[in-house]
């Protein structure tokens, strides 16, 4: 069975370029303590119906 994200808990960039964005990724039934970093080109790719863009841009504006 694989797990699939159900919610972005944060976001961070880990260099200067834009495709440089790791996201936290809580998966499937898991608790945000079990949450883990992902690279956002990544998830993406693998899980394009999650529609990240989404979730990390509203994750910036709520969060500051």
């Amino acid at each position: 069975m694989q797990l699939s994200p159900i919610e972005v808990l944060g976001a961070r960039k880990t260099g200067e370029k834009d495709d440089n964005l790791e996201v936290l990724i809580r998966w499937g039934d898991g608790t945000p303590e079990s949450a883990t970093w992902e690279q956002a080109t990544l998830i993406q790719e693998q899980f394009s119906e999650f529609h990240l863009e989404d979730k990390v841009a509203l994750w910036g504006r709520g969060r500051g």
